[in-house]
């Protein structure tokens, strides 16, 4: 992928919030557990509880109306393009800013609200991980996502608020005092141990949980479309969907310092939601800002679309090979020995002729130069030449590449030059697909070679 000027920017953004947040965290470690005696005289250590307040206040209405905004603008791209992924990045989004509000409103004790919301707020963070995978399926995955399993992933959020319905029975006294924290209520009201207890096992258990299995679905998921999108295209910039394994790395490290958080008394807990507010702010800016620029990869019609020259390519009956060199999978294939080896050879001829050049080289392009279906083409790459497409064609360029870089007519050409002129796209590729093949970084092949 090729990052603009204004992504790396929003990802700094993104990093230097961790960090804050980060420094919080550490700052709070040291002094609740009296592990060193601070008496740094930064004002960024000493704010008054007013300017921290003030700062959480600011921090959770940026997220509130930032997740808004971006669930405005997924909403109308949905509508206008039939778009089934950013539904779901919408719902999410929406979602989200609910939680916000409801957190604003706990916080500044609105009392009729306060006791209504607080059974709400942990169905709705049990919701978000479901849309985000939900988004994460629709854009790797060539299959309609509203089938029988979909509507398991919002089970627990569903569970659970039918657990804490119990808390409405109660007299609105006793639930705004136990939801403001006062304790001794659970021997008079015996229901309010068991709220209690369902929700610590949903934000200690059930949320740690949810997020391994979702994090288990997301590998998985990020895998087999890597593996996909190398059957069918000869490049991976603007495809690879490497910022949502950024965004997955975001929240790995945004959950793991929650879950530390959880367990260190804090004296100034608005401090950590601060921080926290902040990197939430830049984490749903990073994602919202690529998500809603981002073409779905795959159709609804089962078929993969090229995000820059829109070139169709049909995988219906396409899969990953298999890690053995296995052919397993083609065993129904109707290919002759003797049309397979014409089209190995079509093949050879073609590459040899210089269209591994062509940065936009897709499956179905080099098919229909050939004479043949994608699916056919495919087979015949994995069985007889034991590679995908794309390591296939990038074999062809490295080639070329080092023989450019072997000629000393060539040394007036940068590295990025002989790139570009073998067809691949980014330094980054070229770098990734040499080295792969020579065990050498293009420019110290160079080098090696002059010396």
């Amino acid at each position: 992928m090729i990052f603009t000027n204004e992504t790396m920017n929003l990802f700094k953004g993104f990093l230097g919030g961790a960090i804050v947040f980060l420094l919080f965290l550490i700052r709070f470690i040291f002094v609740n557990f009296g592990l060193i005696n601070l008496r740094i005289q930064f004002r960024f250590f000493i704010m008054s509880n007013q300017i921290i307040l003030l700062f959480d206040g600011i921090t959770s209405g940026a997220v509130i109306f930032v997740s808004l905004v971006f669930s405005i603008l997924f909403w109308v791209s949905f509508f206008n393009k039939s778009n089934e992924s950013l539904r779901f990045l919408a719902l999410m989004y929406s979602v989200l800013s609910l939680f916000f509000v409801f957190s604003v409103i706990f916080y500044i004790s609105y009392s009729e609200l306060v006791r209504f919301l607080f059974p709400l707020s942990l169905p709705l963070v049990l919701l978000i991980l479901p849309l985000f995978n939900l988004y994460v399926q629709s854009i790797t995955c060539n299959k309609k996502m509203v089938q029988g399993s979909f509507y398991l992933h919002f089970l627990l959020a569903v569970l659970f608020l039918l657990l804490l319905i119990p808390f409405y029975v109660l007299p609105k006294e006793i639930q705004l005092n136990f939801v403001m924290g006062e304790v001794g209520l659970s021997k008079e009201y015996p229901i309010l141990t068991f709220v209690r207890f369902i929700y610590r096992i949903g934000v200690l258990l059930v949320l740690n949980l949810q997020f391994i299995y979702y994090l288990y679905k997301f590998g998985v998921s990020y895998i087999k479309y890597k593996k996909k999108i190398e059957e069918c295209f000869s490049y991976s910039e603007e495809i690879d969907l490497r910022w949502l394994l950024y965004t997955m790395y975001a929240f790995i490290a945004l959950f793991v310092l929650l879950d530390i958080s959880k367990f260190i008394e804090v004296k100034n807990y608005f401090s950590i939601r601060t921080g926290f507010n902040l990197t939430i702010l830049i984490l749903i800016t990073y994602l919202g800002t690529h998500a809603l620029f981002q073409k779905k990869v795959f159709c609804e019609t089962n078929e993969l679309v090229s995000i820059k020259n829109s070139i169709i390519v049909n995988v219906k009956n396409l899969k990953p090979i298999n890690e053995d060199g296995s052919v397993e999978k083609y065993k129904k294939s109707n290919l002759s020995q003797d049309k397979k080896a014409q089209i190995k050879d079509e093949i050879i001829s073609i590459l040899q002729s210089g269209s591994y050049r062509n940065p936009m080289l897709g499956l179905e392009h080099l098919a229909e130069t050939i004479g043949t279906n994608s699916t056919y083409l495919s087979q015949v790459i994995n069985e007889e030449f034991h590679q995908n497409f794309y390591q296939l064609v990038n074999r062809y360029r490295v080639e070329e590449a080092v023989r450019l870089l072997v000629s000393s007519e060539n040394n007036i050409y940068t590295v990025e030059a002989i790139a570009q002129q073998c067809g691949f796209r980014s330094k980054s590729s070229f770098n990734s697909a040499f080295k792969k093949l020579t065990q050498s970084t293009p420019s110290s092949y160079r080098k090696s070679i002059k010396s």
